[in-house]
C-alpha cells in the first residue's frame, strides 16, 4: 500500500509545491465561494429582515395614522353632534317663542277685530239714531 508520504517523497520538490499550491488555491477558492455563498444568504436574510422590519415599521406608522385621523373624524363627529345637541334646546326655544307670538299675533288680531266690530255696532247705532230723530 501507498501511503500519501511515499507518494510525496516519490515526487520532486518542484512537483511537490506544484500540488501544495494547487490544494492552497482549490482550498482558498472553496472558502471564497462558501464565503460568497454566506454572504448572499446573509444578504438576504439581512434584506428579508429589513423588509419585515420595514413592513413592520410600516404597519406601526399607518395605524397611527388610521388612529389619528379615526380619531379626527371621531373629534368632528363628535363636535357636529355636540353642535346639534346644543341647537335642539335653541330650535326648541325659538320655537316656543314663535309659538307665543303667534298667539299674541292672533290674540291682538282678535282684538283689532273685536274693536271693528264695536266700531261697526257704534257706528250703526249712531246712523239709526240719527235717523229717529224727528226733523
Amino acid at each position: 500500500m501507498i501511503t500519501p508520504m511515499d507518494d510525496i517523497s516519490s515526487m520532486g520538490d518542484e512537483n511537490y509545491v506544484n500540488i501544495l499550491m494547487n490544494d492552497i488555491f482549490k482550498s482558498n477558492k472553496y472558502e471564497n465561494e462558501n464565503e460568497i455563498q454566506n454572504g448572499k444568504q446573509n444578504g438576504k436574510q439581512n434584506g428579508k429582515q429589513n423588509e419585515i422590519q420595514n413592513g413592520k415599521q410600516n404597519e406601526i406608522q399607518n395605524e397611527i395614522q388610521d388612529g389619528k385621523q379615526n380619531g379626527k373624524q371621531n373629534e368632528i363627529q363628535n363636535e357636529i353632534q355636540n353642535g346639534k345637541q346644543n341647537e335642539k334646546p335653541n330650535d326648541n326655544q325659538n320655537q316656543k317663542h314663535h309659538n307665543e307670538n303667534l298667539t299674541n299675533n292672533a290674540k291682538l288680531n282678535m282684538n283689532v277685530h273685536m274693536n271693528n266690530t264695536q266700531s261697526t255696532k257704534d257706528e250703526i247705532s249712531n246712523k239709526r239714531n240719527i235717523k229717529r230723530r224727528p226733523k
